[in-house]
């Protein structure tokens, strides 16, 4: 496992136990734990449970799922039959143990940050209607039994809600167990160890430089990649119009730089699809090689600032700052 993720899933059991323990703090735990995994099914169960949910923002977090769960190599069949299955599963949780009007179930589409505020907004208020000791209730309120029928809903209502915020807390408890275990397995072998995951936000910029332009003293030109390569924790590969060639049928086209492919693959062993962005201009004529359609592509016209706001969103499913903030890291 990981080093950071190993220490990130500890942290998280700590804090399941913690007397202070808060479910919605939790989850933002786990968020970021789902991040540095890739795991774009836990992330998609965060962002239900922690999101105010109305019809533009479940649609923005279902894309923004569906996108995931390609770039992780899911077709679309399978994203949709798993899509229906955790649904059904997300809202047998938030089942209230008794039918309720709309306007009585507070559950739905609403974060669990304020499922806890509500339950312990009940139960206070529910203390407020406790007769001080010594005091006789001889007011008419108090006569006609009114503030104990109150007291009651309060109880009953914060018990069905304490109950739907267990079944949550159960199940992301559950889901964490099953990572860990997942990546106690998946742990690499003895030749994959040689090679570990910087822990920095470096990115490595992939272009048409030669690396025999970068200063390393005595290095040969795989050498001074490997050296600055192994300091990086993802990589973006900008296919440019570099080189205006001819084939044999003397057709002219554009193509990148043959360098550029060649550190692509370096970082796609060794980093995975997952990691590894790819910029592509238009006026190249050539697709991306069918081996390399799991990268994420972005593409651009005239000006590579065009999809700066993508690049960082990218950056941000990743963990990493963004692109003002690597620049200024790796200056």
């Amino acid at each position: 496992m990981d080093t950071e993720v190993r220490k990130l899933i500890e942290e998280a059991f700590e804090y399941y136990y913690d007397s202070n323990f808060s479910l919605s703090i939790f989850l933002s735990k786990l968020l970021r734990i789902s991040r540095k995994v890739r795991d774009p099914i836990l992330k998609f169960l965060i962002r239900m449970d922690t999101s105010l949910l109305d019809s533009s923002e479940n649609r923005r977090i279902r894309l923004e799922f569906r996108q995931n769960m390609i770039q992780s190599n899911y077709s679309s069949e399978e994203y949709q039959n798993i899509y229906t299955v955790i649904l059904e599963d997300w809202m047998k949780r938030r089942e209230l143990s008794k039918d309720k009007h709309d306007d009585e179930a507070p559950i739905w589409g609403k974060p669990v940050s304020q499922t806890e505020s509500t339950i312990d907004s009940l139960e206070k208020h529910s203390e407020c209607l406790d007769i001080p000791s010594g005091l006789a209730p001889l007011d008419i309120y108090s006569l006609n039994g009114e503030y104990k029928k109150i007291k009651t809903q309060n109880l009953v209502r914060a018990a069905e809600l304490r109950e739907v915020y267990a079944r949550i807390k159960d199940f992301y408890f559950d889901y964490l167990t099953e990572l860990e275990e997942k990546q106690e397995v998946n742990l690499p072998d003895e030749k994959e160890k040689e090679y570990s995951m910087p822990t920095t936000d470096k990115v490595f910029i992939i272009h048409s430089i030669e690396l025999s332009q970068m200063p390393s003293a005595s290095y040969t030109l795989i050498d001074k990649f490997e050296k600055y390569a192994k300091e990086c924790n993802a990589a973006v590969a900008i296919l440019s119009t570099d080189d205006f060639v001819k084939d044999k049928t003397g057709k002219e086209y554009y193509q990148a730089r043959p360098n550029v492919w060649f550190e692509l693959g370096w970082f796609y062993a060794k980093l995975g699809k997952e990691r590894v962005l790819l910029v592509y201009e238009n006026k190249l004529e050539h697709e991306v090689p069918s081996d390399l359609q799991g990268i994420v592509q972005l593409r651009y016209g005239s000006n590579i600032e065009e999809i700066y706001r993508k690049l960082e969103k990218e950056f941000e499913m990743m963990g990493l700052g963004g692109i003002k903030e690597i620049e200024s890291r790796n200056s």
